[in-house]
């Protein structure tokens, strides 16, 4: 299987730890969903997928090309009296990469081709859902 533009654009293919495993998928469904339902649901699973490969003390980056990036642990993220996560695994007019420090995982929101790419092998694999 070739690898999607974005994914080569974004370097993907250079890396054969982050190539291995990555698959890209269209988001523009996601433009004629009005109460952002099925965006909310995507960004949950990514969310949920990228805390269960981090481990109990992990961090990940969140890396936006022209503004702020974070390190942070999404165990603590997003849940009740948590911080909400920083940036969004869809890109929403930038370019949004969250990424395991040890670059085994990791995530690209393309916001000009409206798709997101997830790689790496333990992150695509099947997980029970929560």
């Amino acid at each position: 299987m070739a690898a999607h533009p974005s994914c080569t654009r974004a370097g993907l293919a250079s890396r054969p730890e982050l190539a291995r495993g990555s698959l890209t998928w269209s988001l523009a469904a996601l433009d004629d969903d009005p109460e952002y339902d099925r965006l909310d649901r995507l960004v949950e699973v990514v969310e949920q997928g990228l805390t269960s490969c981090t481990g109990p003390s992990g961090t990940l980056l969140a890396l936006d090309w022209q503004h702020t990036s974070y390190r942070f642990a999404p165990q603590c993220a997003g849940g009740a009296g948590q911080p909400t996560w920083p940036l969004s695994p869809s890109a929403g007019g930038n370019y949004y990469i969250y990424l395991s420090e040890d670059f085994r995982m990791g995530s690209f929101g393309h916001p000009r081709e409206k798709s997101l790419c997830l790689c790496g092998p333990e992150f695509l694999a099947p997980h029970p859902r929560r």
